[in-house]
């Protein structure tokens, strides 16, 4: 079965940034198929690698339908948002986290500066850890800082594995918060 902790991360990322797929995907087809035909390539890479056959199998007919006639794919766009959707409810079922009020919040400072720091110094080591991390202070971030930084800040690290550039969205991220 392998890792726990690692197929945990990566469902909880899959998650994360797929959350609204179908709509992304839906837009794309309708305003730049170029980017949809990435999109569909790159979701069909994902759920490969993560399982997810039903996704894999609805995207790898969605892919050719793109390449041979573009102008008709509802079908195959349908049995795409249709396996994505379920996969969506099924990893957010299985991973759900209780509602925290927004008292609770990881506003404190002391605290939000501890996983910064942390997560400076594993960005710094090129430490794969820092998905971990950064997963954890955008949780508690979100509410409080524009999540356009928080978004950029885990593409640079879960996705780009650019830890350069995240160690400057990091640093912007601290100054938003008025961190030291």
């Amino acid at each position: 079965m392998g890792d726990k902790k690692l197929y945990t991360q990566l469902f909880k990322q899959f998650l994360h940034e797929y959350k609204n797929g179908s709509a992304i995907l839906a837009k794309l087809l309708k305003e730049d198929l170029t980017a949809a035909g990435i999109f569909i390539h790159s979701m069909k890479g994902v759920a490969g690698t993560l399982g997810m056959h039903q996704i894999t199998e609805a995207a790898i007919a969605l892919e050719a339908n793109l390449k041979q006639d573009p102008q008709s794919i509802a079908k195959n766009s349908a049995a795409f948002y249709v396996a994505l959707d379920a996969m969506l409810d099924v990893i957010s079922a299985a991973y759900s986290e209780p509602v925290v009020n927004q008292t609770n919040t990881l506003s404190n400072s002391a605290e939000a500066e501890l996983l910064i720091a942390q997560l400076f110094e594993l960005l710094e080591d090129c430490d794969g850890e820092a998905v971990e991390i950064y997963y954890k202070l955008r949780d508690d971030l979100e509410p409080i800082v524009d999540v356009s930084l928080l978004d950029r800040l885990g593409c640079a690290i879960a996705n780009d594995f650019d830890f350069l550039a995240a160690t400057r969205w990091l640093k912007e991220i601290q100054l938003a918060r008025g961190l030291s």
